[in-house]
């Protein structure tokens, strides 16, 4: 299938499934809207992307990163997710990080 393409956003600390419609060479490029540091408030944001193929971890990106790219080599029906998640209290509230991610088949 040549030139796949999805997209797609999700607010919050959770997890996103993207599956691959057949087997090639994808990139997965995203990236994160994280809380701005308020008045007296020290704390900046902890969040951490975690991509998953078929349940194994593929990339773990760094805490506080506002972005992630990474290339997958998939099997047709390969099923990927995207996790975000943090233990820092700025990052617990209610959509307050926000995710725009993109696969496409390609290489880098």
């Amino acid at each position: 299938m040549a030139n796949y393409l999805q997209t797609g956003s999700f607010t919050g600390l959770m997890t996103q499934i993207v599956g691959v419609p057949s087997a090639d060479s994808y990139i997965l490029q995203g990236t994160l809207t994280l809380p701005t540091v308020q008045s007296g408030s020290p704390a900046s944001s902890q969040a951490v992307v975690t991509i998953k193929q078929n349940a194994s971890t593929i990339y773990t990106g760094s805490a506080g990163a506002n972005g992630f790219r990474v290339s997958i080599l998939a099997a047709a029906l390969d099923v990927i997710s995207i996790q975000v998640s943090s233990s820092n209290p700025v990052d617990q509230g209610l959509n307050v990080i926000r995710t725009s991610y993109a696969i496409w088949e390609g290489q880098d």
